[in-house]
């Protein structure tokens, strides 16, 4: 898949692996500088960096408490220059079922 871009910032979470490696890899692709995102897992983002030196740079958060949030994008604001879009892709897994 193509997507037009006109070198955009675009921060993407849950950017280790599945979808969200596939959208960075995209964007990348098209020419969008962008943030890649996980909680733990940099291995998979690492392979992007080599790709694409200087065009992506790793984030690590962990996006179940609040104020990391904050610091995400500000770590990305900081490194990109401005951000022009995020793509909210992180997700979590509960191994119980939530009450009503």
């Amino acid at each position: 898949m193509n997507v037009r871009v006109d070198n955009p910032n675009i921060l993407v979470t849950g950017a280790s692996c599945g979808i969200g490696y596939a959208i960075a890899n995209t964007l990348l692709e098209s020419g969008a500088y962008v943030g890649l995102h996980c909680r733990a897992n940099v291995d998979m983002r690492e392979r992007l960096v080599e790709q694409y030196p200087g065009k992506c740079s790793i984030h690590v958060a962990d996006l179940s408490d609040c104020g990391n949030a904050v610091t995400l994008f500000r770590d990305f604001e900081a490194q990109a220059g401005k951000v022009d879009a995020i793509i909210n892709n992180a997700g979590v897994a509960l191994d119980t079922l939530l009450s009503p």
